[in-house]
């Protein structure tokens, strides 16, 4: 197909993702006995107005019948550290990583540079300093040939909430120094936690300056990476900054997916950043999988490959099993979501006018498959916590190019579509609207509040309050999202002209058309990362970005700023507003 050009080409080409080839077989399974059924605005609205009222007549208790009691003080949190200047070490290629934390374990991670058939005796150390004077626990494993000299220490036996230091030890070589922390027990009233989130990194696009800065955060609790930590092809948009080539092949087995993880983390900005604070992730199409219809080898040196070069736990029961969730005291829980493994194959091309084309509001369709959602649906209603975030890798709030959709006009056509318009992405969460609508109407259905999604993948920065009709001013705000860009991965530049000038301020006036009421701050110019400081009365979000990713180095500026405050979804733009 030919890319078409101007002001629609440049959407086409951010938004599109290729289809993969590797198989053409479907795999993605038959639909139901009954056939695909599709949703009109008709039986939307219907079925919004039994709800309402069906909670009228169940009277104002709250949707778990339980009632507020006052909460105890909130406890400080644990002043982190301080972490020695970072230093690499040519035997740990990779360095030092730690993750998915637990109120009394860390998974530790490394990897020894060794013979291809030799299996080396490792010691993981923790102490509660950096010069390890005391070592609180240590664990000894083998770093086998089978896992590329790579080991896994699930430390468990770890205080709550705790800061520790760790490395490893391989005969007279030591790792570098990492500094890590468990969580929060889940009762613990946390005063406040500073996260951060990330995704899409392709190498040969830019240096990982948003990673220097993260590792110069001495009070950052968590990273979240949302997906494309690595990409398998080396080459794209006819990129590449001087000193970023990336000479490893196209990843299509495990042994190839090896070869990109071990030249993406010998970047020694990425390295501080993980030896500074623990990381929890999931991956995506470039260093996952685009749907369980690909190749199988790709698939499996995919996902073999996360589990192994990750400071990630792997399921007993379901090895392959990504999304889960974490607790940060009463703070905040997290559900990293798999938005790949599990989803319904779409046909066709990703551009769909839905005033035409119904078949996004098919409801056989689903991202995220029957018990991940589920999974999620019972964990956002039973939890306790002050804030609720999801990790998705894929944004999650409708973004559109044209709005055919109308309050004022609905009596007239009442079987076309709910948000009617034309969806670029439909590879992505815009091609499965019955199910996010039903996730939407789950959340105000159930009066939860205070919900946050972090997403990836556009490789832009985009926030602002999601409603459950995007096309009613009066419908109800039930999540605040942030879109974090990319730390390197190309957007805007693909379409710069000669004298380079920002692609951006010619696009919004399209955006903010066609998504007024949702989108609030879109870049499409700019890299980095989004950053979160939370307490249990409001969070306060910045996108930071560097000045440059071309050049390492570079001084890195907050473009934009936000503040939610608890009781709802009220995003205020407090720095960097652009409508």
């Amino acid at each position: 197909m030919t890319q078409p050009g101007g002001l629609l080409g440049f959407f086409h080409w951010l938004y599109r993702r290729p289809v993969d080839q590797r198989d053409p077989s479907d795999g993605a399974g038959a639909p139901g006995a009954q056939g695909p059924r599709t949703w009109s605005r008709r039986t939307v609205l219907t079925g919004a107005a039994a709800a309402a009222a069906a909670a009228v007549l169940a009277g104002c208790s709250s949707s778990d019948g339980s009632t507020k009691t006052p909460q105890s003080p909130p406890l400080a949190g644990a002043r982190p550290p301080a972490l020695p200047a970072y230093r690499p070490v040519a035997g740990f290629p990779e360095g030092v990583l730690s993750g998915s934390p637990l109120p009394t374990a860390v998974v530790l991670w490394t990897r020894v540079k060794a013979k291809a058939d030799e299996t080396i005796d490792v010691v993981a150390e923790v102490s509660r300093t950096a010069d390890f004077k005391e070592v609180l626990a240590q664990r000894s494993v083998a770093a086998k040939p089978s896992s590329d000299h790579s080991v896994h220490v699930d430390m468990t036996g770890l205080d709550p909430g705790a800061w520790y230091f760790y490395r490893f030890r391989a005969g007279d070589l030591v790792s570098p120094v990492g500094r890590t922390r468990t969580a929060p027990d889940p009762s613990a009233p946390v005063e406040s936690a500073h996260i951060a989130f990330f995704s899409c990194q392709r190498w040969t696009h830019g240096w990982f300056t948003s990673h220097r800065h993260l590792a110069e955060q001495r009070d950052l609790d968590l990273v979240i990476s949302l997906g494309d930590y690595v990409y398998n092809d080396s080459h794209a948009d006819d990129i590449t900054i001087e000193g970023r080539l990336d000479p490893t092949p196209e990843a299509v087995d495990r042994a190839t997916f090896r070869g990109k993880y071990e030249l993406y983390r010998s970047d020694p900005d990425l390295q501080a950043m993980h030896a500074a604070a623990p990381l929890v992730c999931v991956p995506d199409n470039h260093d996952g999988r685009d749907g369980p219809w690909e190749d199988a080898d790709f698939q499996e040196g995919a996902i073999a490959t996360f589990f192994e070069r990750m400071p990630v736990r792997r399921s007993k029961d379901d090895p392959d099993q990504i999304y889960g969730s974490f607790t940060w005291g009463r703070l905040f829980e997290l559900w990293m979501l798999d938005l790949r493994q599990y989803r319904t194959k779409i046909e066709g091309e990703d551009m769909v006018d839905t005033s035409v084309d119904p078949t996004p509001w098919d409801p056989e369709r689903t991202t995220l498959g029957a018990e991940q959602k589920q999974w999620l649906k019972d964990w956002l209603v039973s939890s306790k916590a002050a804030w609720r975030i999801i990790g998705s890798s894929m944004m999650f709030t409708p973004s559109r190019i044209s709005d055919a959709d109308d309050v004022a006009t609905r009596a007239e056509d009442p079987d076309r579509p709910l948000n009617a318009g034309s969806y670029i992405n439909v590879s992505q969460w815009d091609g499965y609207q019955a199910e996010r609508h039903e996730l939407l109407e789950h959340l105000s259905d159930h009066d939860i509040t205070d919900t946050i999604i972090l997403s990836g993948d556009m490789h832009w920065f985009a926030a602002g309050d999601g409603q459950v009709d995007i096309d009613d001013p009066d419908s109800r705000r039930v999540y605040s999202e942030f879109v974090g860009g990319s730390v390197t991965s190309a957007a805007g530049e693909r379409f710069q002209g000669a004298d380079g000038a920002p692609v951006t301020p010619g696009i919004l006036a399209t955006v903010r058309a066609a998504n007024e009421q949702t989108i609030r701050y879109f870049d499409v110019d700019r890299h980095g990362h989004g950053q979160l400081r939370i307490t249990a009365g409001q969070v306060d979000v910045d996108f930071v970005s560097p000045k440059t990713i071309k050049e390492p180095g570079a001084p890195v500026e907050v473009l934009a700023s936000f503040q939610i405050t608890a009781g709802g979804s009220n995003m205020k733009v407090t720095h960097g507003a652009q409508w």
